[in-house]
């Protein structure tokens, strides 16, 4: 149970710095545009595929929901993380 927790630790890590990223990316850049997009990195450390969604216009015009997810072993399997930011269009 200690090196699953483990790697739910670095999942969350891996999906809070990808927020953190994205946060800070210009809110037209193509990392920002609507859909699926994925890690350029991946996989990272062999094995956390990590990948965001994002919407537009959510939760209200001029911002942009994204959820970012971490999986292991493949972008099709279940999230061992995720986390949800909105980014805000700025003037």
């Amino acid at each position: 149970k200690i090196g699953r927790a483990g790697q739910q630790t670095r999942a969350s890590a891996l999906a809070a710095q990808q927020a953190e990223q994205l946060l800070m990316t210009a809110y037209g850049d193509d990392d920002l545009i609507a859909g699926t997009h994925y890690a350029p990195a991946n996989p990272i450390d062999g094995r956390y595929y990590v990948k965001w969604a994002v919407v537009d216009s959510v939760p209200v015009i001029g911002c942009k929901r994204v959820t970012v997810t971490v999986s292991r072993w493949s972008t099709t399997l279940p999230s061992e993380a995720g986390v949800t930011i909105v980014c805000p269009q700025s003037d």
